[in-house]
């Protein structure tokens, strides 16, 4: 029985470490707009702004790097989408125009009266996963990232602390327990 427990225990501890390492993972590689990057591609998850046909409320997207030469009209691309108060989402759409003969360069996009820089322009999509989105952006929250990972870390912590203290205490009335002999 005891060893059966050992078993399930080093089992959950293998599936919680595995869990850490992919949170760690997905909220180090955040770029300053807070999607997850590695190198050329983009993981976006798709939220209710922008759903459509083609992508629902929780869909994960894989998006890679497209370069503003590179774009023509009528493709789907996907974009950075600053706000008033620089809020910064991801916007979806089809190319209207590409104009590289101005300075900067830039591209208009259906649905859209503005025009889009090419520092905006996230790329393309590669592939597209239903619902997994859901899962990246529970573990991204920044409450789970301190529940499973800060929280339990500072408890080890203040647990060898407190068997250090303990040892020290111990061998201190171990030293004057022999002292008092002599």
């Amino acid at each position: 029985m005891k060893n059966v427990f050992k078993k399930i225990l080093w089992v959950i501890l293998l599936i919680y470490f595995i869990v850490v390492t992919i949170i760690s993972v997905l909220v180090i590689k955040e770029n300053k707009y807070g999607i997850t990057t590695f190198g050329n591609k983009h993981l976006v998850v798709i939220d209710k702004e922008n759903e459509n046909n083609n992508y629902k409320n929780g869909d994960l997207i894989i998006i890679k790097n497209k370069n503003i030469n590179n774009i023509k009209t009528n493709e789907e691309i996907f974009l950075y989408n600053s706000s008033i108060n620089n809020e910064v989402t991801v916007k979806i759409g089809r190319v209207n125009e590409v104009s590289l003969e101005t300075d900067p360069k830039f591209i208009t996009v259906s649905n859209d009266i503005g025009y889009y820089r090419e520092d905006s322009i996230i790329g393309e999509k590669v592939d597209k996963y239903s619902k997994i989105g859901k899962i990246i952006r529970f573990l991204e929250h920044k409450w789970v990232f301190l529940l499973l990972l800060v929280v339990p870390t500072a408890i080890l912590l203040l647990f060898e602390l407190y068997i250090i203290i303990k040892r020290v205490v111990k061998n201190k009335r171990i030293k004057g327990e022999n002292n008092e002999e002599e």
